[in-house]
């Protein structure tokens, strides 16, 4: 059994993944291919809505995009249905390393994007006063999902309250661990949530 906080990455070879999740019993295993089972919220549209509230006029808002972490493909999925709805356009930034973030963050700028959305990835997690001192740098209105972000002076974070997400995972492994069948446990999708601005 296996339980984690984040994403293999693109490096992990996909035979080893597959090895993991038949042995583990991750729910799904009838779904082929295989892909990652995670259980992160859905709130991408939520951040655009507040950016979309908190910045005039706003029409354009820039995505970070790390390629090799694969958890952007639904990431971004979610974020371009919101910003349909929203009558939004999305502009993808690649950033590889912390490196390119001062590039990624001119090329929003040049793009004329009003505001920039960093989703959770320890590329930009693990940097929230980097984040908040470029973000001021361009005056570019940037949402992250750590508290640390607002604590570091960006202007404000929406994301999971990581204390009850742990707490709900440790349940789940415990009842495991007591015999209960992964494959009959139910997903909990997260339930609680912080914001935090400065």
């Amino acid at each position: 059994m296996a339980a984690t906080v984040e994403e293999r990455t693109a490096g992990r070879r996909r035979s080893r993944r597959r090895f993991l999740l038949r042995t583990i019993g991750v729910v799904g295993l009838s779904l082929f291919p295989l892909r990652p089972v995670t259980m992160t919220a859905p709130l991408g549209g939520k951040r655009l809505e507040l950016l979309k509230r908190i910045v005039p006029g706003l029409a354009r808002v820039a995505v970070f995009r790390n390629p090799p972490n694969p958890a952007y493909g639904p990431i971004l999925k979610e974020l371009e249905a919101a910003a349909q709805t929203l009558r939004l356009t999305l502009q993808r930034v690649e950033v590889r390393a912390p490196e390119g973030f001062e590039g990624a963050f001119a090329a929003a700028v040049r793009e004329r994007a009003g505001a920039l959305i960093l989703p959770g990835d320890p590329l930009v997690s693990n940097r929230p006063r980097m984040v908040a001192d470029l973000a001021l740098k361009h005056r570019m209105p940037t949402m992250m999902d750590i508290k640390e972000f607002p604590e570091a002076g960006g202007l404000l974070s929406l994301g999971l309250d990581l204390v009850d997400s742990y707490r709900r995972a440790a349940n789940h492994v415990d009842k495991i661990l007591k015999g209960a069948s992964p494959a009959v446990l139910p997903m909990e999708p997260p339930t609680k949530f912080d914001w935090w601005s400065i």
